[in-house]
């Protein structure tokens, strides 16, 4: 009869199912790891691409021109808004007037109107500021509707401190009787293009006219 000693066949089983317990605890370990290290890279990756998304699109403003019966409408606003749901639920809504003050005529006759160009913006969603209506000053040229401008420190401190919309650009376009602002922004889905046309009234109170710092 042999002098080793007896084993348990059990016990046997149990010590060569623990490395085994120990390897499927490592691999289930490493595939959380795996998926939780590739979610957060989507999810970084879609908001860095909504982010920077105003940045790399690049919106050319219309061409420039009156057309028959169209032109900018003075001492009249002008409204419009974009609403974003994705990825969260955000409205910006702008209203703007151009009203002069004295024109310029060249030789040729042709006329530059001059004047204030009020921006009226509300940021609602995320967080709400505003109304906050700014006055800017504007130059428009009637031959061609085209519209120049200076932003005042005013629509500066409101796109930093409310909205985040810097404006790119402004233009009339005579095809449809709007004004276009384009914008490009750090918030996700916001920016591009935003059409305000001839509005008798909207819904924003601008009375806040060029609150101090």
């Amino acid at each position: 009869m042999s002098d080793k000693p007896f084993l348990d066949v059990r016990e046997t089983e149990s010590r060569s199912q623990k490395p085994r317990r120990s390897r499927k605890c490592l691999l289930v370990l490493v595939a959380v790891a795996a998926a939780f290290v590739i979610a957060t890279c989507t999810t970084t990756w879609y908001f860095m691409h909504k982010v920077d998304e105003s940045k790399y699109k690049k919106y050319d403003p219309p061409q420039q021109g009156c057309g028959v019966n169209s032109s900018l409408i003075m001492n009249m606003w002008y409204y419009g808004k974009q609403h974003i749901t994705d990825p969260v639920e955000e409205t910006f809504t702008y209203a703007t007037m151009f009203h002069p003050n004295d024109t310029l005529t060249s030789a040729d006759g042709n006329v530059l109107q001059l004047g204030n160009m009020y921006i009226c913006g509300q940021a609602r969603g995320t967080q709400d500021c505003g109304p906050v209506n700014c006055t800017n000053k504007f130059a428009y040229d009637t031959r061609n509707c085209s519209i120049a401008y200076i932003i005042s420190d005013c629509s500066d401190r409101f796109r930093h401190t409310c909205t985040d919309m810097k404006i790119e650009w402004i233009a009339f376009n005579a095809k449809t009787q709007s004004v276009e602002m384009d914008f490009t922004t750090h918030f996700p889905g916001a920016g591009g293009v935003i059409k305000l046309t001839p509005s008798v009234a909207h819904p924003l109170d601008c009375s806040n006219l060029d609150p101090p710092q």
